[in-house]
């Protein structure tokens, strides 16, 4: 996403937050268990919300997952 988020192209298009989002380890464990969506603490949804990955969240565990596994 870097390239993205320098390119001049995109500038005008790209609201880049410099804030970061971390997870706790129980938040991950709740991805990685694939948790139903209506089941995960509000505080997951919104995070997952406000960096715009929570219509993914049922394909999140599983990518995460092989990430984890590298």
């Amino acid at each position: 996403m870097h390239c993205q988020t320098v390119c001049p192209q995109n500038k005008k298009f790209l609201q880049y937050d410099k804030h970061t989002i971390d997870f706790t380890e129980e938040e991950t464990s709740i991805i990685l268990q694939k948790t139903p969506r209506e089941l995960i603490p509000k505080t997951l949804a919104t995070k997952l919300m406000r960096i715009d990955i929570d219509e993914y969240y049922t394909e999140l565990g599983r990518n995460l997952s092989v990430l984890l596994n590298k």
